[in-house]
């Protein structure tokens, strides 16, 4: 329960110095997982705790790489467009996913406790969402969170298949790198109007 406290509140912080740096969310991207990629490989080589690949893996955890920065480009994309408060809510839709998309990963059935999860998830969605219609900031932004929540439960999924052979610390060495390679054509103009507060932001959020 604590790290479940601990991951929310580090959420919740990503999503507000996201707000806070005024670079597109590409770049955004970028220069997290680039610094997140640079630090846990630091770690893990002063650690040495590198464990090589489970050979069967290696090419899901590269597409994965991918995934994981389509879901911090919508998050961000979803905090730009409307505010920290809609793209953390909405982000939180990903239980919904995640009740309709285990079975299909693990072959476990469908428990009465995580449907009721996904009405309340459901009921709350519709509470955010004001009108129907993306001329409204607060549901494109919606919209982008929904869209982060679905590319998050994909990730976790995954990354409870990988976390059975593989470290998680060489998972998200692996899945940041690729995220930052991904980024990078994207993020190349951004570089000249990157400002110290910009650079301090990228530093924490990595």
């Amino acid at each position: 329960l604590m790290a479940v406290h601990v991951a929310v509140l580090l959420f919740g912080l990503s999503g507000l110095f996201g707000k806070l740096i005024s670079l597109p969310p590409l770049a955004i991207v970028f220069g997290r997982t680039t610094w997140a990629s640079i630090a846990l490989i630091l770690y893990i080589r002063l650690r040495r705790q590198w464990q090589p690949l489970d050979t069967s893996d290696r090419g899901a955890l590269v597409i994965s790489g991918a995934l994981l920065a389509l879901h911090w480009f919508t998050f961000f994309e979803s905090i730009r467009v409307s505010s920290v408060a809609v793209g953390l809510v909405t982000f939180s839709s990903f239980p919904l996913f995640v009740t309709f998309l285990e079975p299909l990963f693990f072959k476990s059935p469908l428990r009465r406790h995580d449907i009721m999860t996904v009405v309340l998830v459901m009921l709350g969605l519709l509470l955010v969402i004001p009108d129907y219609a993306f001329a409204n900031r607060v549901t494109l932004g919606a919209f982008w969170g929904i869209c982060s929540g679905a590319s998050f439960a994909v990730l976790a999924l995954l990354n409870r298949r990988f976390s059975k052979r593989n470290s998680a610390l060489c998972i998200a060495a692996v899945q940041n790198t690729v995220a930052a390679l991904v980024t990078l054509p994207f993020a190349w103009n951004a570089a000249s109007h990157l400002s110290a507060t910009d650079l301090v932001g990228l530093l924490f959020l990595g």
